[in-house]
């Protein structure tokens, strides 16, 4: 793992105080937010995001 430190903002909470906690693959590493405790991947996988658009930013989704 690389010594320096690289922080990132939160996807929940908004702080900037997420650190690397394990890098998972090339494309995308795990980061855990020092404030909430979640911990997420960054960045967010391309196919990710398109499923999550899909299902959760639905019209039918939205409207629940």
């Amino acid at each position: 793992m690389n010594s320096k430190k690289r922080s990132v903002s939160c996807l929940i909470c908004g702080t900037k105080k997420a650190n690397l906690y394990l890098k998972a693959t090339r494309e995308f590493s795990l980061y855990k937010c020092s404030n909430c405790q979640i911990v997420f991947t960054y960045p967010q996988p391309k196919y990710t995001r398109k499923v999550n658009e899909q299902v959760y930013d639905s019209e039918e989704e939205l409207d629940s």
